[in-house]
């Protein structure tokens, strides 16, 4: 509710890195162990399917977009970057 309504924004967002994170982590351990989890996690309905490496994908692509959207919130600038342009902007000097 809070990335809905836009108050408390930035506490949402890390609130979904956070959890995003663990669930990456815990699909990738049960991929990694061979361990056959029907979790349902994707599936509309009753038919659980088991975690497979798309799952495992599709988690890391929401918790990458929750990753950048936190960035977003916290340094306020836009997420496209220009040709020619950096992320990272030098401080100006100014000199009298």
């Amino acid at each position: 509710m809070g990335l809905i309504s836009g108050l408390l924004s930035q506490g949402a967002v890390l609130v979904a890195v956070v959890l995003l994170a663990i669930y990456s982590g815990a699909i990738a351990f049960a991929l990694s162990h061979h361990l056959q989890i029907d979790c349902g996690c994707f599936d509309l309905g009753n038919n659980a399917s088991p975690i497979t490496r798309m799952t495992f994908a599709r988690t890391t692509t929401l918790f990458a977009i929750a990753v950048i959207l936190f960035i977003h919130s916290v340094f306020g600038r836009p997420i496209a970057i220009r040709r020619g342009e950096s992320a990272i902007q030098a401080p100006k000097i100014v000199t009298q």
